[in-house]
């Protein structure tokens, strides 16, 4: 029998690691595993701005909203719920939002090619002019001409 146990167990433990290995598993944030420098009255938001961290340094990788609740070790529906209240927008407003920042500040501060660009902000160039046609109401490459304009002007 204590054979038989310990082979379930060894099992169910390398499915987990399996699990955890691939990013599928669900891990809770539990007490014991805080920091004790982590103040009580910060911990709500904690995972949505330990997520809008990684956006900021990770904007040309592709993001999801089930990666990103993986990474916080919530579940999908709470991270919504959570992002939704914190930012008072949507994940992927929010994602898109950073991407076109970053976008339109290289744009204006580099000679980075444009499809260039789009790929260091985790988009397609299709995707990519699309947005800024719908913010902006010009292609990137307008816009970049645009701005080089006004910055030209005395």
């Amino acid at each position: 029998k204590a054979e038989l146990n310990h082979h379930l167990l060894s099992g169910i433990w390398f499915l987990l690691a399996r699990e955890i290995k691939q990013g599928k598993a669900y891990l809770p944030r539990h007490p014991l595993h805080e920091s004790i420098h982590d103040t009580p009255a910060a911990k709500p938001n904690d995972y949505i701005e330990d997520a809008c961290l990684y956006i900021d340094e990770h904007l040309d990788q592709q993001l999801t909203s089930a990666y990103m609740a993986r990474h916080v070790c919530i579940s999908q529906t709470l991270f919504h719920l959570k992002f939704r209240r914190s930012k008072q927008q949507s994940f992927h407003q929010y994602l898109t939002g950073k991407r076109l920042a970053k976008a339109s500040a290289l744009l204006m501060d580099s000679d980075v090619p444009v499809d260039e660009v789009a790929r260091m902000v985790g988009l397609q160039y299709s995707q990519l002019r699309r947005l800024f046609q719908e913010r902006h109401g010009c292609s990137p490459g307008v816009f970049r001409k645009r701005h080089l304009h006004k910055i030209s002007l005395p």
